[in-house]
């Protein structure tokens, strides 16, 4: 072990210096472990507003730290924030998010993904130049069941993991949805 938050973890992220950073929906808050297993409180709300829910993050390469913050299961309450590299906690994107989970980036930086779990779906959010969030786009439906995770590969795919049904999904630069795998014995 090599640290506890003495809460109950989601997502991990490391940064470019591996340090980790823990979503504790438990705590209500994300830390960070340094590689000696110090574990600090980074966030627990950005302004008045408290996390509820903090589950998934992800680095861009300018240091920003994008996290769903899920809401309430089977209500549209999920929202995502996003952490300069100074630390400083802003809403990027108030959904809102039916169950906001898994996060992903593209290659060049100009979108990012959010899992919706409770449409079985995912939706793509423009960064636009000055930082800021455009519009929800739904990305890809049909992804049963509860999607939960998501990672490119070098192709431009997304694989989206699913906590319900156990499958991998891959959705392609087209937009394409299949089933790559599925555990049936789960």
């Amino acid at each position: 072990t090599l640290a506890s938050t003495g809460g109950f973890c989601l997502g991990i992220t490391l940064d470019q210096d591996e340090n980790i950073y823990v979503c504790d929906c438990g705590k209500r808050s994300i830390f960070k472990v340094g590689q000696a297993g110090e574990v600090r409180l980074f966030a627990d709300s950005a302004g008045d507003r408290n996390f509820l829910t903090p589950n998934f993050s992800v680095f861009d390469s300018q240091g920003n730290l994008y996290f769903s913050d899920s809401g309430e299961w089977k209500k549209a309450s999920g929202v995502v924030y996003r952490a300069d590299p100074q630390g400083r906690v802003s809403l990027f994107s108030a959904g809102p998010f039916h169950f906001a989970n898994g996060l992903a980036l593209d290659a060049a930086e100009r979108h990012l993904y959010v899992v919706e779990s409770n449409l079985d779906r995912v939706v793509r959010l423009e960064i636009k130049a000055d930082g800021t969030s455009g519009p929800a786009e739904v990305f890809a439906e049909g992804i049963n069941t509860a999607p939960d995770g998501l990672a490119f590969d070098t192709h431009g795919n997304l694989y989206v993991t699913t906590y319900g049904s156990s499958g991998i999904y891959r959705v392609s630069p087209d937009r394409q949805v299949a089933l790559v795998c599925q555990d049936v014995e789960n």
